[in-house]
């Protein structure tokens, strides 16, 4: 039997974060940009990078160098995107470095991203000229 996985739509996925404007900018408008951020101590306090996008489509990327990306303009659809994409980070961080992260399923229920974010740090954007944010500094770009 089917699960579940759909909750009550939310108008606004993130209403309360430092950033509301801006990460609903990265989703919607912006082509590239990144907002460094970091999980709350219940969850590890772990840094990453929210992103506009990621090649292929891809929902999260652990970076060979252990960087972790989170992508906004993902495909999302249990009706409340902070809760998709909190469970996309969570999953992101577990993967070995150097691991991708396709979202194909609907995640179970779970926090939101306002449940899991540190805000007490700043969160300030940095619209990028390009994606080679992707890559980890240290792996070589061939064509």
């Amino acid at each position: 039997m089917a699960k579940n996985t759909s909750v009550e739509f939310v108008l606004r996925p993130f209403e309360g974060l430092p950033a509301e404007a801006d990460l609903v900018a990265m989703r919607e408008i912006v082509p590239a940009a990144t907002i460094k951020a970091r999980t709350n101590a219940e969850y590890g306090s772990r840094e990453f990078i929210f992103t506009t996008s990621l090649p292929n489509q891809l929902a999260g990327l652990h970076r060979t160098d252990g960087v972790v990306l989170l992508a906004l303009q993902t495909l999302a659809g249990s009706g409340d995107l902070s809760r998709d994409l909190a469970a996309n980070l969570l999953e992101t961080i577990e993967l070995e470095p150097g691991t991708p992260l396709l979202r194909s399923d609907l995640p179970e229920a779970g926090p939101r991203l306002q449940d899991i974010l540190d805000l007490s740090q700043p969160f300030e954007v940095e619209v990028r000229d390009g994606f080679d944010y992707w890559m980890s500094p240290d792996e070589e770009l061939t064509p």
